[in-house]
């Protein structure tokens, strides 16, 4: 009997987690493209930017990163933990995810893997393999419009945000 109630458990837990997603409908989100050109020339540091979606938030030392899905990374002096210092931002279109290991960082960029050095002060590209990722899925993981699939859209493009 008890092992009836556990499967029957198991299986109204998985039909519920494939509810509210409908592979079939089409996304109401509309891709940001980047030409691979532009893309791959995006990285760079910045004057400190507004946080629009904040994600992942490391503490190295005293700089806390703090990941913006799409967008980059902040780095905030947190030297004084009761005032917080912005210092910069990293620029990286595509971006959701981060690591950081022995002043280098590791970060996704759309379909790309992307590792970068850290000196302190400024980041340099390391090392970037290419589309070692899937593209990046439209939030409400819609169905992609044909215009916006590899096949449908300007050739040498990279999806590296959506917008509502």
């Amino acid at each position: 009997m008890n092992h009836k109630r556990s499967l029957l458990l198991i299986l109204i837990t998985a039909i519920l987690a494939g509810c509210g997603v409908d592979p079939d409908k089409p996304t109401e989100y509309t891709p940001v493209l980047m030409t691979r050109a532009d893309f791959e020339a995006s990285i760079e540091m910045i004057s400190p930017q507004t946080i629009r979606q904040p994600g992942d938030i490391y503490l190295e030392g005293n700089l806390l990163l703090v990941g913006d899905k799409y967008h980059g990374i902040h780095l905030i002096d947190n030297s004084d933990p009761g005032d917080p210092k912005d210092i910069g931002y990293l620029r990286a279109p595509g971006n959701t995810e981060f690591e950081i290991d022995q002043q280098k960082v590791y970060l996704d960029m759309g379909p790309d893997l992307v590792i970068l050095g850290w000196d302190g002060s400024d980041f340099e590209e390391i090392s970037r393999i290419r589309n070692l990722f899937p593209e990046l899925p439209p939030p409400d993981r819609g169905l992609i419009p044909h215009e916006f699939s590899p096949e449908g859209r300007p050739s040498n493009t990279v999806i590296v945000a959506w917008e509502k």
